[in-house]
């Protein structure tokens, strides 16, 4: 058994989760737009919060092919819950969303992705519709491993990295207030 890969194996994952956390908690760094939807209690996610962030950023001259939105899964829950988003004769697809799961999602032409980590706050969930240039994360290209002397029972391992992540441009990033439950 290679000890130090079982170890590398189980390490780059949680890695890669910590900087999803790090990274997808900078919303609250984002200012420069306004935060769309109700303040109090979110809005369920659609086309009032879609149409209105695609327009900010179009107002902003942000290129439409190097957006994503970063939503939460009661986002794509909500939207199941509409028709206009899943029956394949308003979709154009050959089948229905409901029936080949609602993988490659696309809204208005712009990518979506889901995630647990992105913030929660009392009732509303946050979403972000950004350009590839709105956050970043920089890595150190060699991960330090390391197997430390043998005890009794067990092989000690220890890793270190050095990352981080940051805004890097605030108006490429449009945060959205989601309602929380499922409406």
């Amino acid at each position: 058994i290679d000890l130090v890969q079982n170890f590398s194996q189980a390490f780059v994952p949680s890695l890669g989760e910590q900087i999803e956390t790090d990274i997808l908690a900078l919303q609250s760094s984002a200012v420069t737009n306004p935060t769309i939807g109700d303040a109090d209690t979110g809005t369920p996610f659609g086309d009032d919060l879609i149409i209105p962030s695609g327009l900010t950023m179009d107002d902003l001259d942000v290129n439409l092919e190097e957006r994503s939105w970063l939503l939460p899964p009661v986002a794509v829950a909500q939207l199941q819950k509409n028709d206009k988003w899943v029956d394949a004769d308003k979709t154009g697809l050959p089948k229905s969303v409901r029936s080949t799961g609602f993988l490659n999602l696309d809204l208005y032409g712009v990518p979506a992705y889901r995630s647990t980590k992105i913030a929660t706050s009392g009732t509303i969930r946050k979403g972000m519709l950004l350009h590839r240039e709105g956050l970043g994360v920089g890595i150190q290209q060699n991960i330090k491993m390391e197997k430390f002397a043998r005890t009794q029972f067990s092989t000690p391992f220890a890793s270190s990295v050095l990352y981080g992540v940051g805004v890097i441009r605030n108006n490429h990033i449009q945060v959205v207030n989601i309602k929380r439950t499922l409406v």
